[in-house]
Parts: structure tokens; sequence; C-alpha cells
């Protein structure tokens, strides 16, 4: 997806996969069933599960 330009990083194409995201951040994210906006809530050190990580963002409403 980063490769098509599908993300978005705060309103910047991302280039690069590694890119790092944190608290605030704003992630655009063009996938074939439609556009995902989400805010990055928190980062967290470790990989969890998938309900650990539903918490460290909430979805945006477009306007």
């Amino acid at each position: 997806m980063v490769a098509e330009g599908r993300i978005r990083l705060n309103g910047l194409r991302v280039e690069n996969a590694a890119k790092a995201v944190g608290p605030g951040d704003v992630l655009t994210i063009a996938a074939a069933h439609g556009t995902v906006v989400a805010r990055v809530l928190a980062v967290s050190e470790r990989r969890g599960g998938a309900p650990e990580a539903q918490r460290l963002y909430e979805p945006v409403e477009k306007a």
C-alpha cells in the first residue's frame, strides 16, 4: 500500500513503510472498500493483539 501511494501521514504521502508515527498523528489509508482516517492516540512499547491495538487509535469522521 505504501509503494502504491495509498497511505498518508498528516496529509503527506508516506514513501517508507518504516515511517514512525506518534500520538496525535493522523493516518489516511485508501483501501479498496473506501478511505479510512484514524488518529493515533498512543504507541505501544511492544507488539500486542488486536484488542490492545484498537485502544491505540480512534477513527476520524471525514468532513
